[in-house]
């Protein structure tokens, strides 16, 4: 199960630019000698890594920086649609509406992760559903950074205060996670 670099580039800038150096050594020391090796090679915002290595760095920063409550990995998810968007995909939220952009979140996620998809299920004025199915790993951290990064990518095409919820739901034995989207 793989992350596109981008994801790790923009968790490093949010550390980098919110906490000093001798910090940012105390969360990479904890890491684990594979995560630390990865994060020391120069990274590809299009190359694919571990998704582990994302999520064992969110959690670090929202644990040890944090009050491990999670809000660090919603900003972080945040920070990431801010960082990533203005430039990767900077005219297709200029041009497109909330609308728009939940229409097109299925092949914004593919482009992220190699695994899973993201479907829209309802939308329309100020609300969204969207169900992420095939997924393996519903890690609570991965689900508030993607919540985090839901509100910001909304709010960048136009929504205003964009809240994000996440329920984990059973379906076909299978476990799903549903999105829950509403804004004015």
């Amino acid at each position: 199960m793989n992350v596109k670099g981008t994801a790790i580039i923009s968790t490093l800038k949010f550390l980098e630019l919110n906490y000093s150096s001798d910090q940012l050594k105390s969360v990479m020391n904890k890491l684990s000698k594979s995560d630390r090796d990865i994060l020391s090679e120069k990274l590809f915002p299009s190359v694919w890594y571990p998704f582990n290595t994302l999520i064992n760095l969110t959690r670090l920063i929202d644990s040890d920086l944090g009050t491990g409550d999670l809000t660090l990995a919603r900003k972080i998810g945040k920070f990431s649609a801010d960082h990533d968007l203005k430039s990767i995909y900077k005219l297709f939220y200029k041009i497109g509406s909330p609308q728009f952009v939940i229409s097109r979140a299925s092949q914004v996620f593919a482009t992220y992760y190699d695994i899973g998809r993201l479907e829209t299920i309802d939308k329309g004025k100020g609300f969204m559903l969207l169900c992420l199915r095939n997924f393996p790993e519903l890690d609570e951290i991965f689900l508030q950074r993607v919540s985090g990064w839901m509100e910001k990518t909304l709010e960048l095409s136009g929504a205003v205060n964009p809240q994000v919820y996440t329920t984990i739901k059973e379906e076909h034995g299978k476990k799903i996670v549903e999105f829950k989207g509403a804004w004015k």
